[in-house]
């Protein structure tokens, strides 16, 4: 074990040697010996060891992400939220090459077998090659469509693998330093659900539309009709007619981030092609494709009247846009960060807006003025955040699990209670109140749903989820049914009330219904693979 570990263990790598383990917590880069593994290891009976910090690093004005060692383990290459990746040198404790290129968060990095090359992948889906002698940016290998989250250089450094939220593997050849090139590319169906949103149209009360959209860059949608509503608070599960309405397509990355307008059968999907679309859901057409921003989109949110609109993307910017009676979208107003916003939110007056920055800042916005009224550096990034119906009251979801309570007094977010969750150091990936704002809704990538009393912490349910990871979560409307978007491709429906499972909504594979019964000519992988893409067998 390592005794207080500060915070979620984003990257963890051995020294080539084997005697040293390097963890990259909240801000710190923390180096741990080895050595009592090996008098442990002759220990007859298992045994707890807890590792001995012998010194950390915290790089000034930068926060690490992911952490690779030199082959002669010489030199740590440190990438960073920010963007630039840090050469970082062992023995002597001082930085030898800053490599400026990106600009939004470095995913991975990895060194070439020789140590001569190191690569850094990132959010803006680029994979960048520099001579670590030099710091000079050698290539960038542009192809995929969403965050490279993986690479590996071959043993022979003669080729390199690429993987990202686009389902795509590629495979690049490093050997031509005169054109590295892609040389085969591999696709997936990913069907990892990132982000959901519900409507209820006030022309349509008894039916409520929700959408779900993630990895493959495809929105889905299902409609649930509710013909008898005879709780005012919330609705029987043997009410809900769930069917599944349309799939949207157009976009060529993941979807981030989606949103209905209020009191509008519109819907808006933000994707890492830096690209939004606004679609008429009940005529599954796309109306628009906005294209003012440059990088990739991170968030979008409506005001409650939904004639605004706020989106953010990984470069830092933030647009605020009018939205008129027939759903056309006016740029009015640009807000430039240092770097992305996590969360966003507008108040009814349209006069203030909130947001979180991924430098651990939480921001409250002047609209008319176009200024901020208050700037907040918190402990860690707030990942996620909620606010009840009148703005009173915030809870924000921190990167390093813990919840936090704010109050809102004349215009200045004022700190209430701190520190209550259930979800262990793992970052809060959305927060919600309820309808009636008397209950808080959390969810990470642990797997588990706490509902929780605002006022206390106390936690009144706790769902286990059978998936790999919970997303997002949203209420349909007037109402503690909870729908979550899960890492395993399906959306789960949730009675808060009880903490029961009501049905689980799975997102069609692109061989959905195919019977390969008897099917001859295919291996035994080849078959598994099909199953898992929709294929049956009886």
């Amino acid at each position: 074990t390592i005794p207080d570990h500060k915070g979620w263990g984003r990257a963890i790598v051995y020294h080539p040697d084997g005697h040293t383990l390097v963890t990259k917590s909240v801000c710190d880069i923390c180096f741990w010996s080895l050595q009592p593994l090996a008098a442990a290891a002759d220990h007859p009976q298992a045994t707890v060891v807890q590792l001995p910090l012998m010194k950390s690093l915290k790089p000034p004005d930068l926060t690490p992400l992911c952490l690779a060692y030199s082959p002669d383990g010489l030199q740590l290459a440190i990438g960073t939220e920010e963007g630039p990746v840090m050469l970082w040198d062992v023995e002597q404790e001082r930085l030898s090459q800053l490599l400026r290129g990106h600009t939004v968060p470095i995913v991975d990095v990895a060194y070439s077998p020789d140590g001569q090359l190191v690569a850094s992948s990132s959010r803006d889906a680029t994979v960048r090659i520099w001579d670590v002698a030099t710091g000079q940016l050698l290539d960038i290998l542009r192809g995929h469509f969403g965050t490279v989250w993986d690479m590996r250089i071959s043993s022979h450094g003669e080729m390199l693998v690429s993987g990202g939220t686009d389902g795509i593997i590629r495979l690049w050849e490093l050997s031509s330093k005169s054109q590295r090139r892609s040389i085969r590319t591999f696709r997936g169906d990913l069907r990892t659900l990132y982000t959901l949103a519900v409507s209820a149209m006030a022309h349509r009360a008894d039916q409520i539309f929700f959408a779900a959209g993630g990895s493959n860059g495809r929105c889905y949608l299902w409609q649930i009709d509710q013909p008898n509503r005879s709780r005012p608070d919330g609705v029987k599960g043997d009410r809900l007619h769930v069917t599944a309405y349309h799939v949207l397509s157009g976009h060529k990355g993941a979807i981030n981030s989606l949103a209905f307008r209020p009191h509008s059968s519109e819907l808006i999907t933000a994707c890492h092609d830096t690209t939004l679309r606004v679609w008429d859901v009940e005529r599954s057409l796309c109306r628009f494709v906005l294209q003012e921003h440059m990088a990739d989109l991170r968030v979008i949110t409506y005001s409650p009247q939904g004639t605004m609109l706020a989106s953010g993307s990984g470069d830092g910017v933030i647009h605020l846009w009018h939205v008129d009676t027939w759903g056309h979208h006016q740029l009015f107003q640009t807000i430039q960060e240092s770097c992305a916003a996590q969360a966003m939110a507008i108040h009814p007056s349209e006069e203030r807006m909130i947001y979180s920055l991924t430098n651990r800042t939480i921001v409250l916005w002047d609209i008319q003025r176009g200024a901020a009224l208050q700037r907040i550096e918190m402990p860690s990034a707030v990942w996620s955040f909620a606010l009840d119906a009148n703005w009173h009251r915030l809870i924000a979801g921190h990167g390093d699990g813990h919840i936090e309570l704010w109050k809102l007094v004349d215009d200045k977010l004022v700190i209430q209670s701190r520190s209550f969750g259930y979800h262990g150091k793992l970052p809060i990936l959305a927060l919600h109140f309820n309808p009636t704002d008397e209950l808080v809704v959390s969810c990470a990538s642990n797997s588990t749903i706490c509902v929780m009393d605002p006022a206390t912490g106390e936690v009144l349910h706790q769902l286990d989820v059978m998936s790999d990871g919970v997303n997002d979560i949203a209420f349909l409307p007037n109402s503690n049914i909870l729908l979550a978007a899960c890492f395993d491709g399906a959306v789960r429906i949730y009675d808060i009330e009880v903490g029961v499972l009501l049905d689980t909504l799975n997102v069609a594979g692109p061989y959905e219904g195919m019977d390969i019964t008897g099917v001859t000519g295919i291996s035994e992988a080849q078959r598994a693979s099909l199953k898992a893409l929709g294929a049956v067998e009886f």
